[in-house]
C-alpha cells in the first residue's frame, strides 16, 4: 500500500497484538541477539565465544536482527524460512496485478537508539513516515484514532525494510523446517522441500511464532516446548482489498 492509503482495523486488538509483535525491532541489535541466544537454554558468553556456525529459523524481523548482530561479532550465519521471501510479521503478498501488505501495517520508534537506526533506513529508501488515517470501527460508528505517534512503513512494499536488512545475510528461502537434531558434528536441520541440509551448526536460534516452535520442538524439547505452549498470541485480523 502507498502511504497515502486508509487501513481499517480493530485498534484495540491491533495495539496489544502488532506493537507486541514488533516490539523485538525497537530494541538494539545486540540486545535482540543476547535475548535470543545468551539467555535460551542457558547459553553463557563463555560458551557463546566457542560457536562459530549459527543456522536461524525465521526470516522476520527478529531472525534478521539476531543474524546481524551475530554476523557482526564474527559468526558464521544461515537463516532459514518457509516463506519465498524474508519479512515474517511484515510481509507482502503479491496477486495477478496487485500486492498488499498483510501483516503489521506500521511501526513506531520511541527510543533514541532505535530512531536513529529509522533515521539510516529512511536515509536508505527503504521506509518512510505514514501519514495515513487509522479509523475504530465499533456498532457501526467509525472513529478516527489519534494520531499523535510517528508511524513508518515500508517502500515500496513493507517487506522492503526486511529484504534490506537481510540483504548480506545467506537466506535459504522456501524451506520448512521440520525436524532439527543434535549430532557429535553439531545441530542439523531437515526441510520438507529439500530433506536435510547438507550443513551442520553449532548453535540453533528458534524465530518463528510459538505455535509453530511448539509443533518444531515436539516431545524431543520438552522445556522449551512448554514454553511456547503457554504462550498467549492475540489476533489481529487484516482487510485485504482492491478497487478497480
Amino acid at each position: 500500500m502507498s502511504s497515502s492509503s486508509m487501513r481499517i482495523l480493530n485498534h484495540d486488538l491491533y495495539k496489544s497484538a502488532c506493537e507486541e509483535e514488533l516490539s523485538l525491532i525497537k530494541a538494539d541489535l545486540s540486545s535482540i541477539a543476547a535475548i535470543h541466544i545468551i539467555k535460551i537454554a542457558g547459553y553463557t558468553k563463555s560458551i557463546m565465544k566457542k560457536v562459530q556456525s549459527v543456522a536461524i529459523i525465521g526470516a522476520g524481523i527478529a531472525g534478521i536482527s539476531c543474524a546481524k548482530a551475530l554476523k557482526a561479532s564474527g559468526k558464521l550465519v544461515t537463516l532459514f524460512d518457509k516463506s519465498t521471501g524474508p519479512g515474517g510479521r511484515t510481509s507482502h503478498r503479491l496477486f495477478e496485478h496487485w500486492g498488499a501488505d498483510h501483516g503489521a501495517q506500521y511501526f513506531t520508534a520511541k527510543g533514541d537508539l532505535f530512531k536513529k537506526e529509522v533515521n539510516t533506513w529512511i536515509k536508505a529508501g527503504v521506509i518512510e513516515p505514514w501519514l495515513g488515517k487509522i479509523v475504530s470501527i465499533n456498532k457501526k460508528q467509525t472513529t478516527e484514532v489519534d494520531n499523535l505517534a510517528q508511524r513508518y512503513v515500508g517502500v515500496p512494499t513493507m517487506n522492503s525494510l526486511a529484504k534490506y536488512l537481510a540483504s548480506d545475510i545467506p537466506v535459504m528461502l522456501s524451506h520448512t523446517i521440520s525436524k532439527i537434531a543434535k549430532t557429535e558434528e553439531g545441530w542439523i536441520l531437515f526441510s520438507k522441500e529439500k530433506g536435510q541440509h547438507p550443513k551442520s551448526f553449532d548453535l540453533i536460534v528458534i524465530a518463528i511464532p510459538p505455535k509453530q516452535a511448539e509443533s518444531l520442538l515436539g516431545g524431543q524439547f520438552k522445556g522449551l516446548s512448554e514454553i511456547c505452549a503457554n504462550a498467549r498470541m492475540l489476533p489481529c485480523w487484516t482487510l485485504i482489498s482492491f478497487f478497480v
